[in-house]
Formats: structure tokens, C-alpha cells, sequence
């Protein structure tokens, strides 16, 4: 089967994009979770040993955590992280 190089440009880029709205939408996944629980930020905050103030900077889409912080939290909501290492072109 023949692909055109434009056409696999355009398949990788859409891919990226895809990529990046899900990595955007984090915040919202921790926050519907957390809710779905029934737990405050603070519960979060003290179940996780994270700051308070990290918690609500990522659910309002301004933080920057680290993965550790990130599974730290996760974790707490029932939830895991999915690495995955995949050669780039």
C-alpha cells in the first residue's frame, strides 16, 4: 500500500494533537474522579501528601506536577499511569 508523504504529515500531526488534548485533560479526569469519590481537594491533598495548593493549580489547569506527583494523586483516585516508550520518526 502507497502513502503519500503529505498524507502521513498530516496523519502525524493529527496524532500530536490528539496526544496533546489528552495530555490537557488530565485536570478534568483527576477532578470528575475526585468528585465521583466524594472527596474535598483537602482529603486529596492529605490522602496523597500533596500541597493543597498543587491539587487546585491542576485542576484549574495551571499546574506543572511532576509524575510522581502525578501518580502520588492517582493513585489515591483509583487510577493508574500508562507509560509507554515508542520509537519517534
Amino acid at each position: 500500500m502507497y502513502f503519500s508523504l503529505a498524507l502521513f504529515d498530516n496523519f502525524i500531526y493529527f496524532c500530536e494533537k490528539v496526544q496533546y488534548i489528552i495530555l490537557m485533560n488530565i485536570q478534568d479526569v483527576m477532578k470528575s474522579q475526585r468528585k465521583a469519590l466524594g472527596i474535598s481537594q483537602q482529603d486529596l491533598a492529605d490522602m496523597s501528601e500533596v500541597a493543597i495548593s498543587t491539587i487546585k493549580q491542576i485542576e484549574s489547569g495551571k499546574g506543572n506536577p511532576s509524575l510522581s506527583t502525578v501518580e502520588k494523586i492517582m493513585d489515591i483516585l483509583g487510577m493508574e499511569i500508562k507509560y509507554e516508550i515508542r520509537k519517534t520518526i
